[in-house]
């Protein structure tokens, strides 16, 4: 099951790309980096914001639907 990274919506239909509840994109979190180590593109959990192989940006991180630094569970 998919969890909307933007409000935490779960219920989605099968097979959405968008979320229902906020209309934020739904799709795979994954490194951005075409050189990471553990190949291209690895999935990555809904809440990273840097892969944590290589250090880069994530798709959601890229596509800012983390909305500020704020909201870092712990301090940078």
């Amino acid at each position: 099951m998919i969890t909307c990274p933007k409000c935490g919506f779960r219920d989605h239909i099968e097979g959405a790309v968008f979320c229902q509840n906020c209309g934020q994109h739904i799709g795979i979190n994954y490194c951005t980096n075409p050189d990471c180590p553990k190949g291209v593109q690895p999935r990555l959990p809904e809440d990273a914001r840097f892969c944590p192989f290589c250090g880069k940006k994530t798709y959601f991180s890229d596509i800012g639907i983390f909305s500020s630094e704020e909201s870092y569970p712990f301090p940078l």
